[in-house]
């Protein structure tokens, strides 16, 4: 490529860059200041899909773990959102300079499985799942990989949003054979997808 060819090239690139940028200033972020529930709440900044996240308490891989979690006034958003929660996991620094990201040394063994259920305030579930952790899905929203094993999608036409909360997110981690000492917590997402 010749020099005049690439500086038109990397022009463009800079162009589609600060557009996105533009873009993401320009759409409605959720507003996270309202949630009420456990956890530590943030946005996910996003042009295509503005969501939060909600991270909660860090455990160990090399010991079960047990928790309920009270998810209330959770932020809004008018048409449908995707809700799912999961597993964030501290990486190795090899596991981090891959792309994309994802703790490839949980991948093969038997390093457990998580169970993780969501309730409204009446006790319907609006998803549940089970999986180990060599089978799950590995996607980045919200800056560290998560680990999700089910998610609810909610459409506007479904009723009133948000449905009788508060929620509850019943999380039970079973260590495996292979299991090994590295911190781990549990990410609550709703929209944020890139």
């Amino acid at each position: 490529m010749s020099r005049k060819g690439y500086l038109c090239s990397l022009a463009v690139a800079a162009g589609i860059f600060t557009m996105s940028c533009f873009l993401m200033n320009l759409r409605p972020q959720m507003d996270v200041t309202g949630y009420q529930g456990d956890g530590t709440v943030s946005q996910i900044r996003s042009a295509e899909s503005p969501g939060f996240k909600i991270d909660f308490a860090t455990f160990s891989l090399a010991t079960p773990y047990k928790a309920r979690f009270r998810l209330d006034a959770l932020p809004e958003r008018h048409a449908a959102i995707q809700y799912e929660a999961g597993l964030v996991v501290d990486l190795a620094a090899d596991e981090a300079s891959q792309y994309p990201p994802r703790p490839s040394g949980l991948m093969k063994g038997d390093h457990g499985s998580v169970a993780m259920t969501l309730e409204d305030a009446s006790g319907t579930k609006l998803f549940q799942g089970e999986a180990k952790l060599t089978t799950f899905g590995w996607s980045a929203p919200g800056n560290l990989p998560l680990g999700h094993i089910s998610a609810w999608y909610y459409r506007q036409d479904e009723g009133a949003h948000p449905r009788n909360q508060p929620w509850f997110l019943a999380v039970a981690y079973s260590p495996g054979a292979d299991s090994v000492n590295r911190r781990a917590h549990i990410r609550f997402i709703g929209g944020g997808w890139h």
